[in-house]
């Protein structure tokens, strides 16, 4: 329909539009992989974790740091299902998973 009303209009598949979100995400990620690993001092992580009400379990990861300029930054790294429920093996398990994918299992200093 849409076509016949305006024939310039060009269509971009799905394929396409998940598959350019797919490559801005890895790309910030590498900035942010970049930024953590860069920091002079330890991060902090701060973890929320939850069960939905059709009891799918998640863990919410968010890092804070204080950078160069002593500017407080914070940001999520992670919106994690777990698979199992919330025992401390399975956090254990997804928390070091996070922390090697962003090259900053020795900087961490805190949980909270």
């Amino acid at each position: 329909m849409i076509k016949r009303l305006r024939p310039e209009v060009k269509f971009i598949s799905a394929d396409t539009i998940s598959s350019d979100i797919t490559k801005a995400f890895k790309h910030e990620q590498i900035l942010i992989q970049n930024k953590l690993k860069n920091t002079l001092g330890k991060i902090s992580l701060m973890l929320d974790e939850w069960t939905s009400k059709n009891q799918i379990p998640f863990l919410g990861i968010t890092a804070h740091w204080i950078d160069e300029n002593w500017k407080f930054n914070q940001i999520t790294l992670e919106f994690y299902h777990l698979e199992g429920p919330h025992s401390g093996e399975n956090l254990a398990k997804a928390i070091v998973k996070v922390l090697k994918e962003y090259g900053i299992l020795t900087k961490v200093g805190i949980f909270l």
